[in-house]
């Protein structure tokens, strides 16, 4: 063999190798873009309150949930974990200001009155300055956390 069709094959390897490379790339990243992701983030605020003396406000929880996903997703569920486990008296206190299924780039936002949240703290039993974090599920019950904050229930 002449060293012309040693270097010809040897690019022609390296070529195919690259495009396999590229290929299992754009397969990758086609695949997570087309999985279900949703970003939460959790804060404290001031809630707006109509009451018969006129609007008000009250400290209060948001929780909001962005879909990051390149498909359209439905937040079934948004509730609140303290030391690992769900307050579970909490799932219809949430009010919510938009939608909660989402096309890409849409977040909707949930309200909760942090009395409301202390007062489920008291019947859990849990006491003191505790973090707690907000957890979403979509409609496929993969669940997503949200950054943690810190509550004193002694407020």
């Amino acid at each position: 063999m002449s060293n012309l069709s040693i270097n010809t094959e040897l690019i022609t390897t390296i070529v195919a190798v690259v495009a396999l490379l590229l290929s299992i790339f754009n397969f990758v990243v086609d695949r997570i873009d087309k999985k279900a992701r949703l970003i939460v983030f959790l804060s404290q605020g001031k809630i707006s309150v109509n009451s018969p003396a006129g609007k008000s406000s009250e400290d209060g929880i948001f929780v909001e949930v962005v879909n990051s996903s390149q498909t359209k997703t439905t937040v079934i569920t948004v509730n609140i974990e303290a030391k690992g486990k769900a307050i579970t008296n909490l799932e219809n206190s949430f009010t919510r200001e938009q939608q909660s299924s989402l096309e890409h780039g849409e977040n909707a936002i949930y309200q909760l009155p942090k009395k409301e949240l202390l007062q489920a703290f008291k019947k859990e039993n849990i006491s003191g300055k505790v973090k707690i974090r907000a957890r979403a599920s979509n409609a496929l019950h993969k669940t997503f956390l949200s950054n943690t904050i810190i509550i004193d229930t002694n407020q």
